[in-house]
């Protein structure tokens, strides 16, 4: 019933764009669209947690043999410099409107996510990640 209204208040209502975001989040809170908790999060005790489950050494280690292969990877590089480049193309040189520059400053912000938490998963942070407790 709340979907509903929801779905209805944003296809025909006369919202503003404040309200419209407001009205999205509670709808996709409502029905479980936004995840619970991050992917993978660190304890008090330094150990990693993926969706909140502490990892056991293997899937640690390999998970930190993945990130640093992947930070490593020449293709990577160049997919990242690629998708930086047309971001700031698209959003400094060819943006028309305020949708496009944002959309550009999006595609930037995730690209840095996307480098920080690889980072972040490839570092030996003094074995507490991979304590074998």
């Amino acid at each position: 019933m709340i979907a509903r209204f929801a779905s209805w208040a944003l296809r025909h209502a006369r919202l503003s764009q404040e309200d419209r975001v407001l009205l999205t989040n509670q709808l996709l809170s409502t029905v479980g669209g936004l995840p619970l908790h991050a992917t993978f999060t660190v304890d008090e005790a330094g150990k990693l947690l993926m969706r909140g489950v502490p990892l056991e050494y293997e899937q640690a280690v390999v998970l930190r043999e993945s990130a640093n292969n992947i930070l490593h990877s020449t293709a990577w590089k160049m997919v990242r410099e690629q998708v930086l480049y047309e971001a700031i193309s698209k959003g400094v040189h060819e943006a028309l409107n305020n949708d496009q520059v944002l959309f550009s400053k999006a595609a930037i912000w995730f690209q840095q996510q996307q480098e920080n938490t690889l980072k972040v998963l490839a570092q030996d942070t003094g074995n507490a990640l991979l304590s074998s407790d």
